[in-house]
This record gives C-alpha cells, sequence and structure tokens, in this order.
C-alpha cells in the first residue's frame, strides 16, 4: 500500500509535469513519416464525421430489419436502382429475384421502366451464369417452363418470349389499333403448343414468309440444336416497320430444363 502511495505522489509532482516536451519540440522531433501519419489519422476521423452525417440526413444507419431480405425486396420494387444487380441476388436469393421479374413485368409506369430494362437484363444474365439448383428453378418458373412433358421446343420459344417480352408476352398495338403478330417458323415437323402471346400467332415454314407490314410482329427461326444439350434461336422484334432489332439466344440443357446462357444483339434500327 505504501509503494502505490509513493508512486501516485511521484506521479502528480508538479515537476513530472514540467518536463512534458513543448509543442515546438514536439513539431522539432517530427521526420516526414510522423506527419503522414497524423494527416492519415486527421483524415479518416473528418470522412468519419462526414459520412456519419450523410448517413443522418438520407435516413440514419440501417438496421437489421431494413437489411431483410423481404425489406430490400420492397425497396427494390420502389427504386430499381437502388441496388446493383449483382447485390440484389446476393441478398435477396433467387426466388426473391423471380417475385422482382414478375412484380417488373406488371408494372407499367415509364419512368420505373427505363430505370428498370438494364437491370432485368443484368439480372437474367446473372441467374442463368449461375449453375445452381435454386437460380435454375427460380428461372424456369419465371419462364413458365415447369411442366416437363410439354415437348423441348414448346419451352424454348416460350422462353424466348418472356426473356424478350416479359410474362405478358406482348407489343403495343400498332397503327389503327392493329394487334402485334406472332411468326414461328418451323421445319413443319415441331409440335405446335401453347406460347400464351398476346396476339395472332402463325406457324409457318420459311419459304412460306409473309411481306412484312408495318405493326407490331415478332419472328422466331426454326430451332439449331447443335447438340442434345445445347441449341440457338433467332428472334427478330419490330415495333414497326422502320424499328426493330434481331436477336440471337443460345441455349443450354440442365437436366430437362433449357435456359438462355447467352444473348447476341445481331441488328438494330
Amino acid at each position: 500500500m505504501d509503494a502505490l502511495q509513493e508512486f501516485l505522489d511521484q506521479l502528480l509532482e508538479p515537476g513530472e509535469w514540467n518536463e512534458f516536451p513543448s509543442w515546438v519540440a514536439l513539431q522539432a522531433a517530427m521526420d516526414p513519416v510522423a506527419w503522414t501519419m497524423v494527416l492519415i489519422v486527421l483524415g479518416s476521423v473528418c470522412l468519419g464525421g462526414l459520412y456519419s452525417l450523410l448517413l443522418r440526413r438520407t435516413g440514419g444507419m440501417p438496421t437489421d430489419a431494413d437489411s431483410r431480405p423481404e425489406a430490400l425486396l420492397e425497396r427494390v420494387k420502389r427504386d430499381p436502382a437502388s441496388l446493383a444487380p449483382a447485390a440484389m441476388l446476393q441478398r435477396i436469393g433467387a426466388e426473391g429475384i423471380r417475385e422482382l421479374l414478375e412484380f417488373g413485368d406488371a408494372v407499367d409506369e415509364p419512368r420505373w421502366r427505363s430505370q428498370w430494362v438494364p437491370v432485368r437484363e443484368e439480372l437474367l444474365r446473372l441467374m442463368s451464369a449461375q449453375h445452381a439448383f435454386a437460380a435454375f428453378h427460380a428461372l424456369t418458373t419465371y419462364y413458365r417452363c415447369t411442366d416437363r412433358t410439354e415437348p423441348a421446343t414448346v419451352r424454348i420459344r416460350r422462353t424466348a418470349l418472356i426473356h424478350k417480352l416479359g410474362q405478358r408476352r406482348s407489343l403495343p398495338s400498332g397503327p389503327a389499333q392493329a394487334r402485334a403478330q406472332l411468326l414461328v417458323f418451323t421445319d413443319g415437323q415441331e409440335p405446335v403448343g401453347e406460347l400464351g402471346f398476346a396476339g395472332r400467332i402463325h406457324w409457318l415454314k420459311p419459304e412460306h414468309r409473309p411481306q412484312v407490314t408495318d405493326g407490331p410482329m415478332v419472328e422466331l427461326d426454326p430451332i439449331s440444336f447443335h447438340s442434345l444439350q445445347k441449341a440457338t434461336m433467332k428472334v427478330r422484334i419490330y415495333r414497326s416497320l422502320l424499328t426493330g432489332a434481331g436477336f440471337r439466344l443460345h441455349f443450354s440443357r440442365f437436366g430437362e430444363d433449357w435456359i438462355i446462357t447467352k444473348e447476341e444483339l445481331e441488328w438494330a434500327r
């Protein structure tokens, strides 16, 4: 006890504090490395304070409730640009992304859709690149291709339509309210199936290609099977006689499911 009291008395003696180096002495003792470390510490403190102020102005620090997949899904439904597609897939999950895709297909608000279209395309690309059961199951459900008893050609064509047009599978009416048309070109041996297109559907041979009309139209070329696991198909979408685009879709088979693994833009006008 006496030793402790003696140590405290020595610590509190005025002479001990008078020996602390002055500010001028500290400056003289500093070298460039020390000054750099001081500036880094001060910069970190300033950035931390600024970040804290910004968070308070934008709604405060995120809580556990705000980070739940359900809360994130509702947030993205309000603002599709609020989260990067890769972060959406990681934090919301495959089934949440499927729900988001179905929700996006039903929205008509122009400003929302202008933000949503590139996000949708990237989400579909990321989902097909996952090579995971959950992602493939969510995609086949979204593409309305869960019936394994129907022909693969029907599922491939339906997948292409939903991939490019959404689950509505529709195009805006043309001049004089002309309904959109779907031209399905086959070799004549392909079975006819239900594609769910919102408009008139014509199953034709390639040599029976009709004259292009000034109205909305989708053309699906014959499916090219390169192996039991790979296939490609060309799709052309005409919004009018002067506007449209052509795409080549690459399909890969996983089990009984066909997934679009690559998309190429061939022309646009």
